[in-house]
């Protein structure tokens, strides 16, 4: 009896082991296979990564930081890193402060300035639709 409630344990815990471990990280020589079939309005084009034109970073020993960086092709990403007390005074939170723009594939610039803190990330901009109020809830 024993031997059985032994033998369905280690049954379970071998198909509870992960099954994928690292199957679908794309290795160094990632390439898509012959059978890839991108969706309507794809063009490679359009994601490949563009050489920067400048790159700047500074870090403090606290962690803070200043990063930004920009690309031939107009992207440009600025952000900013400090560190805030919690309002219990018993640790820091990493406030990160900062925007990026780019144009998109149709032509339109986008830009987004954004703040991500103990409450979440908080992206503000134009290009970001907006959901309609909900309907009034009064009844007739």
């Amino acid at each position: 009896m024993y031997a059985l409630i032994s033998l369905c344990c280690l049954a379970s815990l071998a198909a509870a082991m992960p099954q994928f471990q690292g199957q679908f990280a794309p290795s160094a020589g990632f390439a898509p296979s012959a059978g890839f079939a991108p969706s309507a309005g794809f063009a490679p084009s359009q994601y490949q990564t563009a050489p920067a034109l400048s790159r700047s970073e500074q870090h403090d020993e606290a962690g803070q930081y200043v990063s930004s960086y920009s690309t031939i092709d107009g992207q440009r990403v600025d952000e900013t890193g400090t560190l805030k007390q919690t309002p219990d005074g018993s640790d820091y939170v990493l406030v990160k402060q900062g925007s990026y723009s780019y144009t998109s594939p149709e032509g339109t610039p986008v830009q987004v300035a954004y703040t991500a803190d103990e409450n979440g990330f908080h992206p503000e901009s134009p290009n970001i639709p907006v959901a309609p109020p909900p309907p009034s809830t009064t009844r007739f």
